[in-house]
């Protein structure tokens, strides 16, 4: 018990360090009253990890604490998810959608709502690391992740990688089209396939757009990810030998952003 109290506190320290920084150059954009309640909205979603391989942390709603996060944990409007260094978080949607997060990342269900017309409305944070997002909507579905001062909507059946570092966003579309706007500027650019975006919020502020991406180990596993999850086969089990690692990066970074008290 005491090995294992050591290991969570040492996860959480990591995931506190690195998120502290990035939570602190936010909060002008978040500080202020939150906009009134839509009481044609509706919180009953059914979204749950559906994959965790290696220590992943969740942190619920209205909670400084962070606690260790299994496969079936529920997740609901306001929850954080975490990983350690060697570790993978898939959320799964009702649809079938799904978030798959990196090591060393975290991510932020801002809302997570169901509309009077019966639309989806799921909105992300990237708070740090790196994550790609398949999405296959139904009508009315909305889908926006946030990272560091641009939104990045999914047009249609569509999946995209974001990966997060220090204020540096970069964005590749696998398969659709992705929406990017900036949040302080009147710069737009929809992303097809292919397209690479990177944009630094504290750097020029321009958004640059290549046409190729660098297929690496993570991607090349939610390839196989994506086929398994198609053909229902081995969707909960004998993943943890294929799970990519070395993706770089230091615990001590994600730590400062994450911002806890404890497990």
């Amino acid at each position: 018990m005491r090995q294992q109290s050591s290991v969570l506190q040492a996860v959480l320290l990591l995931v506190t360090l690195s998120f502290a920084s990035s939570l602190l150059a936010n909060a002008a954009d978040t500080d202020g009253a939150p906009p009134p309640a839509d009481t044609s909205v509706s919180h009953a979603r059914v979204v749950s990890l559906s994959l965790v391989s290696g220590t992943v942390i969740a942190r619920r709603p209205g909670s400084t604490k962070w606690v260790y996060a299994t496969v079936d944990t529920p997740i609901e409007e306001g929850v954080s998810i975490a990983t350690a260094k060697h570790s993978i978080a898939e959320v799964q949607f009702e649809n079938g959608s799904t978030v798959r997060l990196g090591e060393l990342s975290c991510v932020d269900f801002t809302q997570l709502a169901l509309a009077s017309h019966g639309g989806h409305i799921n909105r992300l944070t990237l708070v740090i690391g790196f994550a790609t997002i398949h999405v296959m909507p139904k009508r009315h579905d909305e889908y926006i992740l946030n990272a560091s001062g641009a939104s990045l909507t999914p047009q249609g059946k569509s999946e995209f990688r974001a990966d997060l570092t220090h204020d540096h966003l970069r964005a590749e579309v696998m398969s659709g089209h992705v929406q990017v706007q900036a949040e302080h500027s009147n710069q737009s650019k929809r992303l097809a396939k292919n397209q690479v975006l990177a944009y630094d919020e504290s750097g020029s502020g321009a958004f640059q757009v290549t046409d190729s991406i660098q297929m690496d180990d993570w991607d090349k596993w939610v390839q196989t990810r994506d086929r398994e999850q198609a053909s229902l086969a081995g969707y909960a089990d004998g993943w943890d030998s294929q799970i990519p690692f070395g993706f770089g990066g230091s615990m001590g970074a994600l730590v400062g952003a994450v911002g806890t008290d404890g497990f």
